[in-house]
């Protein structure tokens, strides 16, 4: 009776155990980001990874203070003209929205990638990390 007992409380213990363990580990649903939850010059990524979005939205990112950045979507850097920058210094936001003329006018149906290049404002690109991530485009 005894060991039964005991062999019962191991296994309830352990799989309080497992349970635990998983209620710590972050999902990647667009909110826990590790780009987001690190400390990390990404506050955001627009839109979250593995979204859906509509061919003509925005993408891009939302930095943290005194970075900047640029973006490369589906292997097309974008120029810095095309890119959104008003809101670069006071809102740390590099977005891009495809359109005529521009270097990507549209994201093709199915999965969208994008890589922004950031770095340090008082740094060169030299310097620069990447975040990749992507969505689909429905």
């Amino acid at each position: 009776l005894v060991r039964r007992t005991l062999v019962t409380l191991a296994v309830v213990a352990l799989l309080a155990g497992v349970v635990f363990a998983f209620s710590k580990v972050s999902r990647d649903d667009g909110t826990n980001d590790i780009a987001v939850t690190e400390s990390g010059p990404v506050e955001q990524l627009i839109p979250p990874r593995n979204s859906e979005i509509l061919r003509q939205d925005v993408t891009g990112v939302d930095l943290r203070p005194g970075w900047t950045g640029v973006l490369i979507v589906n292997g097309v850097e974008i120029p810095e003209d095309q890119l959104d920058l008003d809101n670069l210094e006071s809102l740390g936001q590099v977005f891009f929205t495809p359109g005529e003329d521009k270097a990507v006018e549209r994201y093709d149906a199915g999965e969208n990638c994008v890589t922004a290049v950031v770095w340090r404002v008082e740094e060169s690109r030299a310097d620069s990390r990447t975040v990749d991530w992507c969505f689909n485009v429905t």
